[in-house]
């Protein structure tokens, strides 16, 4: 598995660590779970309804 240096706010790691104690996990996996969840998230919901914005916004062009 490879590793990344990240640089979050204090408040957001304190955050990060009453979460991960109140679900029995520890930090990085907690971390890992998150972005997973967000990706899917942009993925399947934030994505499909930027394209649908854009999509009626572009102007057919007809050849």
């Amino acid at each position: 598995m490879t590793s990344i240096i990240l640089r979050i706010p204090e408040s957001l790691l304190a955050q990060l660590d009453q979460t991960a104690e109140a679900t029995y996990t520890n930090r990085s996996a907690l971390i890992r779970q998150s972005i997973a969840r967000n990706l899917d998230i942009i993925r399947n919901v934030e994505l499909p309804a930027i394209r649908e914005y854009y999509r009626n916004r572009i102007p057919k062009i007809h050849p």
